[in-house]
């Protein structure tokens, strides 16, 4: 083979080189070509974000009062995550986020569990909350509280929760409305049901 014969077959063997390695970095996980590469991220960002429906978001058709009275149950439970997950804070500043039966009735519940030395781990997730008009300033908040990331624990560290705890249960709240601020004024769950 002559040296100008030579010089062309390597440039050709270059080039063929440079094609393959330019097809392999387009290529997906299945090893087809990739018509239309796209960086990595915005592959990650296409696949967690949900696409929009044409569907209204619940509290977009909501009065202000409604999403008020909602709010006020998911405060209500942070805020008894909070006293369950540290025995050594106050009760009395559930008067922050309740009132009446439900603000005693837990004061009771959690004084009863860190008397035997217990506490939380995991906080409640307070789904889809759902306040509907009862009377003047009240409103009903029927809403799904789950507890599966909850666990409460004894001092020793060993679960407490009974083995055929519901995972999620369906409440109804009584929220009322004083000087512009919403309390959860009765928890008036009747019977427990899933949800």
């Amino acid at each position: 083979m002559s040296r100008p014969t030579r010089t062309l077959a390597a440039v050709a063997v270059v080039a063929a080189l440079a094609t393959t390695a330019t097809t392999a970095t387009a290529c997906d996980g299945d090893g087809k070509a990739d018509p239309t590469p796209t960086p990595t991220t915005s592959r990650a960002v296409t696949s967690t974000s949900p696409t929009p429906t044409t569907t209204p978001s619940p509290t977009s058709t909501k009065t202000p009062d409604e999403v008020g009275a909602e709010q006020a149950v998911v405060a209500f439970w942070a805020k008894l995550d909070e006293k369950a997950s540290d025995p050594y804070t106050s009760l009395t500043d559930l008067s922050a986020v309740a009132r009446d039966q439900a603000r005693l009735q837990w004061q009771r519940n959690l004084t009863v569990r860190r008397g035997k030395g217990w506490k939380q781990i995991g906080s409640t997730i307070v789904r889809s909350p759902d306040a509907s008009y009862s009377k003047k300033d009240v409103w009903d908040v029927s809403t799904c509280i789950d507890v599966t990331k909850v666990n409460i624990v004894d001092k020793d560290g060993k679960s407490v929760v009974a083995a055929n705890r519901l995972p999620r249960v369906q409440s109804v709240y009584e929220v009322t409305k004083d000087n512009g601020k919403f309390y959860v004024t009765r928890d008036a769950q009747r019977k427990v049901r899933p949800c």
